[in-house]
């Protein structure tokens, strides 16, 4: 079990228990997201609203309707009670998957490999895995320079 609760559940008596409020918040995620809606104006419009969060804030961002998104519990665990039907949850995992093949973001991404000197070639010698370019955010504070991970 995770270390915290997931927005649309409560402990009752010992066990865990859909919140009825929370639960609305969830599904309309998962239902505004499977309209073509993004995690982006998803998150905005929570926010507009004042809606809370699973800690009483207003406080949305794409990561967090993102997670909500995945959270395979919300299917229905040994812990936690089934929310979210298996199609919706299906239908939105498979746009997600969509959203990122066409933005380029996941596993792959097309063309990032030609952009970057060594990009996809140098491997680990002990593991086998490819090393990632990263470029730091702040060029200043290290020194600008590139790193391989």
């Amino acid at each position: 079990m995770q270390w915290h609760m997931p927005i649309g559940y409560i402990v009752v008596n010992g066990r865990i228990t859909v919140y009825e409020e929370h639960r609305k918040i969830v599904e309309e995620i998962f239902r505004d997201y499977d309209r073509g809606i993004s995690t982006l104006k998803i998150a905005e419009g929570l926010k507009v609203r004042g809606v809370c969060n699973a800690h009483d804030r207003a406080a949305w961002t794409h990561a967090s309707i993102g997670r909500i998104l995945e959270n395979h519990n919300y299917l229905g665990t040994e812990y936690y009670p089934q929310i979210i039907d298996r199609e919706l949850f299906k239908r939105v995992q498979e746009r997600r998957e969509q959203v990122r093949a066409e933005k380029g973001r996941g596993c792959h991404r097309p063309g990032r490999d030609e952009r970057i000197l060594f990009g996809g070639v140098i491997t680990c010698g002990e593991c086998g895995e490819t090393y990632s370019h990263i470029q730091p955010h702040n060029k200043t504070r290290s020194g600008g320079t590139a790193k391989w991970k």
